[in-house]
Formats: C-alpha cells, structure tokens, sequence
C-alpha cells in the first residue's frame, strides 16, 4: 500500500458535497431506500474519494487498477490537465470525472501539493465534449489561490 496523501478541499467542494447529500436525503425520504441514483453517487464519491488518498495521479492509479476493484465503475476516472492551462505554473492539475447513469456529470479540478497533499478545488457539471473549458480551469485556478493564501 501507498503512503496516503492527506485530502483538502476548498468550500465550493464543501458546497458540492451538501448538495450531493441533500439530493441523496430527499431522494431517501422520498423512496424509503437508499438503492436510488443519489445514494448510489454520494457512495461512489466517498469511495473515489478515498482511492485519491492513495492514487492522486494517474499513472499510479492505472498501476494499481487490477488490485482496487473488480468494478471498473468505483476506479476514479482521472485525468492531467493539459489543455486550456499553464503547465509552468500549474502542472500538477488534474480532473475527477463522477458519473452515475441519471446524474449530472460532474467533474472536480483538483491539485497535489507538494507530494503529500490533494487539494479539492473546483467542481462543474461537464455538458460539452472535449476538453476542460478555460473558464472551468479558472474557478480552479482562483479557488487555488484562496486555497494558498488561506493555508
């Protein structure tokens, strides 16, 4: 097993997760269950979130797939950011793709600092194709730099 990367995240991610859960505690109320795409999703989420303590990158992550699950729908989908960003100054980005068949399909723009730390920075519903829009990969970019000046 890996070293564990300690998990932070700004209030947008904060928000998102109330969100996420609001969603899946109606959805509950509402059905009486906890077998609806809500919980389903807030499951998933806490699952990957817990592979990221472990595997942030992705090549690390692509190393270890055989042993993590045999369900490749719990691997994180994860991705470097290339594209739309400065990668002299901000190359270590990368994005987390969540995605449950009824959800939106959400995405979370995070960073690994200093090799020890994952920051959750930015979270946006993805309804194009192709790459990261540059506005999306500026909240991030923003919220990082609360991220630094707070921390």
């Amino acid at each position: 097993m890996e070293e564990r990367y300690v998990i932070e995240q700004t209030r947008d991610i904060d928000k998102f997760e109330q969100q996420l859960l609001c969603n899946a505690t109606r959805e509950q109320q509402r059905d009486g269950h906890t077998r609806g795409k809500w919980n389903r999703l807030v499951q998933l989420y806490i699952r990957q979130k817990a592979i990221l303590e472990e595997y942030p990158f992705p090549e690390a992550l692509e190393e270890e797939r055989t042993n993590l699950e045999d369900d490749d729908s719990v691997i994180p989908s994860i991705k470097h950011i290339t594209q739309n960003i400065d990668l002299a100054e901000y190359e270590h980005f990368y994005r987390w793709g969540l995605k449950r068949i009824g959800t939106p399909n959400y995405r979370v723009i995070y960073t690994v600092e200093n090799f020890w730390k994952v920051v959750l920075l930015h979270h946006f519903v993805k309804e194009y194709n192709g790459a990261i829009r540059a506005e999306d990969i500026e909240q991030a970019i923003e919220r990082y730099a609360e991220y630094l000046i707070t921390y």
